[in-house]
């Protein structure tokens, strides 16, 4: 039988460990808001790649959240090389749950927007793996996503028109504007440019002054770049 002595020097020490998961915690967040102020706010890429190489952010972060941070800013300037470097690197390290479905998430959406065709199925078949007996409705959701985005930026299957239709009814402002241009892109590859243009329409005044719009705008004087963007 513990004596009373053991039982609070127990409660203390348990005690003293919440507390100290709690601070490193708000140490983390804080130092993952900084980061992607750094670089999306501030568009400082250089200063980003510093602040990651700062040993103290080591000691705090573990190595595969910090080799996807480094996926982040390569994916933010278009390095291509030191992307599919990155890339590599997680695949060869152990990642917990999350960082998994972060890394396959971040790794198809980048292959996606270079029709890199076996990236993207790579990837795909990660996240179906990882998620394909999850119960989560918005585990479930994201995998749903990803073999839609697949069968858009991929395949180019018009048989999804009607269901992405039926998903832009549903939303409003910019995830709205999002689906229209990739309706747009269908039915590109489809054929029926009245609908690419009233598409092409209806995705620029969703995606206004978004970092859609100038794809969104050489889309509407060039049909044929709805090939690759």
């Amino acid at each position: 039988m513990l004596s009373s002595f053991n039982i609070i020097y127990l409660l203390v020490s348990l005690f003293a460990s919440v507390i100290l998961i709690f601070i490193l915690r708000a140490i983390q967040n804080s130092a993952l808001s900084e980061l992607g102020k750094c670089l999306y706010v501030d568009n400082d890429s250089i200063r980003y790649f510093k602040m990651l190489d700062n040993k103290r952010l080591n000691l705090i972060l573990r190595k595969g959240t910090l080799l996807i941070l480094k996926l982040d800013g390569y994916i933010f300037i278009n390095d291509e090389l030191n992307i599919e470097k990155t890339a590599q690197c997680l695949e060869n390290i152990r990642l917990s749950q999350a960082e998994k479905l972060n890394f396959y998430q971040k790794y198809l959406s980048f292959a996606l927007t270079k029709n890199k065709s076996s990236a993207a199925y790579k990837a795909l078949n990660k996240l179906q793996l990882l998620l394909q007996n999850e119960k989560d409705d918005k585990l479930k959701e994201i995998l749903e996503d990803s073999q839609l985005l697949v069968k858009i930026y991929i395949e180019h299957d018009v048989n999804v028109i009607s269901k992405l239709k039926t998903i832009e009814n549903k939303q409003s402002g910019k995830a709205k504007g999002i689906t229209q241009y990739r309706l747009a892109k269908l039915f590109y590859f489809k054929g029926d440019n009245l609908q690419v243009m009233e598409y092409l329409h209806k995705a620029s005044n969703n995606l206004r002054e978004t970092e859609w719009s100038p794809i969104i705008d050489a889309a509407i004087l060039d049909r044929s770049i709805l090939e690759v963007k």
